[in-house]
């Protein structure tokens, strides 16, 4: 037992003083040895020192923990709010939580987040949120412009690969021609001469059709002029398409039959119409052997559209190369029946152009059997379908 009278005063100094030094442990161990006599008011302060020691104790471990980065501590319980050491570092504590998680969702490249932490270090933050979401956004728009340019590109390529995929077959068959004039000339009779001269002009003025169609396309792709569909007869524009190929099929001995209504009426683009019959019925003629048939229908499919079909008796072709047809990454060329040059780029356009008009392209085929291209017009304006 201590008496209170001469040794409290002496504990207590130690107590503060090891208080002073930081020494808590020290101090609750000599707090809890004092034993209470005498005087009630005694027995109070030291009830009320030990009560403040235990708040500092534990406040100062909190603090401590933030002070180290230790953020999952939770905050000393002070259900009777009487703990005025640690009242202030509550907030503290809540803020950097918060501020911790805003760290992590930006990081994750959430950049809608906005501080709101200790004046000036928010303004400070927030000025970094701002650049990094400038940055994204710039990012993001030259992402875009790359695409874009990558795409006119590709559009661009596609375009010269198809000039040069148009102008080949018509002008292989005028240089047939002239060859065979260099070569035959002295043993022809004038009514050879003027077969083949009749067979000359008809080229010639299908290659001026086809380089004026081209000049409208290139024009088309620039943006020079809008597209514009409109009521065409599909048989009369059927007829021009064809005509262009039809030295290449003669010179195989392919009958090309044409089974299309005078009457049917589409709605369409008619250079780009032209040029989708044109490049199918030219692949149809470069795919079959000699001696083969062709032919071309169109029917109203009970939708306001009309469905044109082009069938060949020609080599077909496999599952593979069928799946990867309209696909511009995979290589789907191949040499003709006759060795003839194929980029397989033409029917990638014509299906664009098709889809243009919002209708649809597509083909079926097997092995030894031939292949079918059909695709789909409109018989009215968009608006009204």
């Amino acid at each position: 037992m201590i008496n209170e009278e001469v040794k409290l005063p002496d504990i207590l100094n130690k107590i503060f003083i090891n208080l002073g030094e930081g020494k808590m442990d020290i101090a609750v161990e000599l707090l809890n040895k004092v034993e209470f006599i005498g005087q009630d008011d005694t027995v109070e302060l030291v009830k009320t020192l030990k009560g403040f020691i235990g708040q500092y104790s534990e406040s100062a471990l909190f603090l401590n923990a933030i002070a180290n980065g230790n953020l999952d501590v939770s905050p000393p319980k002070d259900p009777l709010h009487k703990n005025y050491v640690i009242t202030q570092f509550k907030q503290l504590h809540s803020d950097l939580l918060h501020l911790t998680w805003q760290t992590k969702q930006i990081a994750k490249g959430d950049l809608k987040q906005k501080v709101s932490f200790l004046g000036e270090f928010s303004v400070g933050f927030n000025k970094m949120i701002e650049a990094l979401r400038e940055k994204e956004l710039l990012e993001v728009k030259l992402k875009t412009q790359f695409a874009e340019l990558q795409k006119v590109n590709s559009e661009k390529d596609k375009f010269f690969s198809i000039i040069a995929h148009d102008l080949r077959s018509p002008f292989n068959g005028f240089l047939g021609l002239t060859q065979l004039m260099a070569e035959q000339l002295p043993t022809m009779t004038m009514e050879d001469i003027h077969l083949i001269a009749v067979s000359m002009q008809n080229s010639a003025t299908n290659l001026f059709r086809l380089l004026e169609n081209l000049l409208e396309w290139s024009r088309m792709e620039q943006g020079m002029i809008p597209f514009k569909p409109e009521e065409i007869q599909l048989r009369e524009s059927a007829d021009k398409s064809i005509a262009i190929v039809l030295e290449n099929a003669h010179a195989k001995d392919i009958e090309i039959k044409i089974s299309i209504a005078s009457g049917i009426v589409v709605y369409a683009d008619s250079n780009i119409l032209q040029t989708v019959i044109r490049n199918i019925v030219s692949n149809a003629v470069k795919f079959t052997p000699k001696g083969g048939k062709i032919k071309v229908n169109a029917f109203t499919n009970g939708e306001n559209r009309v469905q044109v079909s082009i069938t060949d008796s020609g080599i077909g072709m496999k599952p593979d190369m069928l799946a990867n047809l309209f696909k511009l990454d995979v290589p789907t060329g191949r040499p003709g029946t006759e060795g003839e040059a194929s980029t397989g780029l033409g029917l990638i356009l014509c299906k664009e152009f098709v889809e243009k008009h919002g209708c649809k392209l597509w083909a079926e085929s097997e092995v030894g059997k031939g292949s079918t291209f059909s695709f789909t017009v409109p018989q009215k304006p968009t608006q009204e379908i």
